[in-house]
C-alpha cells in the first residue's frame, strides 16, 4: 500500500453501529390530532421548490420526450420531482390532458406569485420544449421562488409518490397560516402500503389537519 492511501478509512468492517436501512421517510401527509394550523387532523409536510429545469429529448422506457421539471425539498434535503410531459397530439383526450397540465403549472404559479403574467405564460410557444422553456423562464423571473415555504399535498398512485393529478395540492405555509389542503380517502391514498384511491385523480377541497409549525427553525 502507497504512502498516500496507507492512512485512508477504506471502510471494512461491519459492527454493531452499521446501519441496516437506508429508507427515508416520505412526504406524505399524516394523521395526527388536530391543530389550529392544520384543522382536519391532517397534517402536510413543508417543502420549497428549488428549481424549475426544461429538458428536451428526457429519456424515458418509452423513448425521448421533451418534459418540464419542478423541483421540491425539505429542510432535510429530500426531494420531490413533479414532471409535465409532452402530449401526443393522436391522443384522443389530447386536449384533455393539456387543459389538466395547464391548471396544475398555473396552480403552482399562482401558491409562489400573488398575481399571473397579464400575457400568460407560452402562448406564443411553437413547440413543446419551448412552452416548457417559457413555463422555466416565467419561474425563474422572480428569484424568490426558492424562499417560500409550501404547504406540500403528496399521495401514492400506484405505490409512487406525486402530486394529486388537479389542483390543490401547493399552498403558501407561513407563521399562523392556517393550511386549507384537504386529505379525501375516497381518492388519496397517503400510505404506501394501503389501496384506497390510487390512481384516481384527487378534487380541489378545502380544510386539513396537523401540527404547528416553527417556521424560524423550519429551514435553519
Amino acid at each position: 500500500m502507497s504512502e498516500e492511501t496507507k492512512d485512508i478509512p477504506m471502510g471494512f468492517g461491519i459492527t454493531a453501529e452499521t446501519k441496516d436501512s437506508n429508507n427515508v421517510k416520505m412526504l406524505a401527509p399524516i394523521k395526527v390530532e388536530a391543530s389550529k394550523t392544520f384543522p382536519n387532523g391532517y397534517k402536510f409536510p413543508v417543502g420549497r421548490l428549488v428549481n424549475v429545469v426544461a429538458k428536451k429529448d428526457y429519456e424515458t422506457k418509452n423513448g425521448k420526450t421533451d418534459v418540464i421539471q419542478f423541483i421540491f425539498k425539505d429542510k432535510e434535503g429530500r426531494q420531490h420531482i413533479r414532471t409535465e410531459w409532452a402530449q401526443d397530439t393522436t391522443d384522443e383526450k389530447y386536449s384533455k390532458k393539456v387543459d389538466a397540465m395547464n391548471s396544475r403549472v398555473k396552480h403552482m404559479y399562482t401558491q409562489l406569485y400573488a398575481e399571473f403574467p397579464e400575457k400568460g405564460i407560452g402562448v406564443n410557444a411553437k413547440s413543446w420544449f419551448g412552452y416548457f422553456e417559457a413555463m422555466e423562464a416565467a419561474f425563474k423571473s422572480n428569484k424568490e421562488y426558492h424562499k417560500i415555504p409550501l404547504f406540500l399535498k403528496l399521495v401514492y398512485f400506484n405505490g409512487n409518490l406525486d402530486f394529486p393529478y388537479s389542483p390543490n395540492f401547493l399552498q403558501r405555509a407561513g407563521e399562523g397560516v392556517i393550511c386549507k389542503l384537504e386529505i379525501n380517502l375516497k381518492y388519496d391514498t397517503i400510505d404506501q402500503s394501503s389501496g384506497g384511491g390510487a390512481g384516481v385523480p384527487n378534487l380541489p377541497g378545502g380544510g386539513a389537519g396537523g401540527d404547528d409549525i416553527d417556521f424560524d427553525n423550519e429551514y435553519s
